[in-house]
């Protein structure tokens, strides 16, 4: 968990960095929005921010202070990787271009190796038959093991 932590930190350092901040200048500025979003309405837009709602704002700031509490960061990395699976009957945008019916989804086991700098707990990318899913390392699982894991494909994209 500690790796983990510093892992993040440090990806987080960099980030900041290369957009020119310093980590103190980040903090004060996220909290300057944060007080800004506590006085406005979940679908107002936060000022001078290119658009971001302050729901937006809200999820970001509980994604970036998730890693402050690991069981919290974990039922977030669970949510983010159960929203990333494609859904059956799931809502279609009405903004989209129109598309046959939902495709009946399979679950299928496959097996994820994990790579160098993965840890237990953190989500990573992995693509199968031309998806892409966000799988969670599970606990006991270190880079040059792998693990199984069951996702949802369409069944067209199913046979072997």
């Amino acid at each position: 968990r500690e790796y983990c932590e510093q892992l993040f930190e440090r990806q987080l350092r960099a980030v900041v960095q290369e957009e020119g901040f310093s980590s103190e200048d980040f903090r004060e500025y996220c909290e300057e929005l944060r007080e800004t979003a506590a006085l406005l309405g979940s679908h107002d837009l936060l000022p001078a921010c290119g658009g971001v709602r302050v729901a937006d704002f809200w999820e970001f700031l509980r994604a970036l202070t998730a890693s402050e509490d690991f069981g919290r960061f974990l039922a977030i990395m669970f949510e983010a990787s159960a929203a990333a699976l494609p859904r059956a009957g799931g809502d279609i945008d009405a903004s989209a271009p129109e598309q046959p019916q939902q495709q009946q989804q399979q679950q299928r086991e496959i097996e994820v190796a994990v790579p160098d700098g993965a840890c237990p707990g953190q989500a990573m990318l992995v693509e199968f038959l031309g998806n892409q899913f966000e799988l969670v390392v599970p606990d006991g699982c270190i880079p040059g093991t792998s693990f199984r894991a069951m996702v949802a494909v369409p069944s067209t994209q199913s046979h072997g």
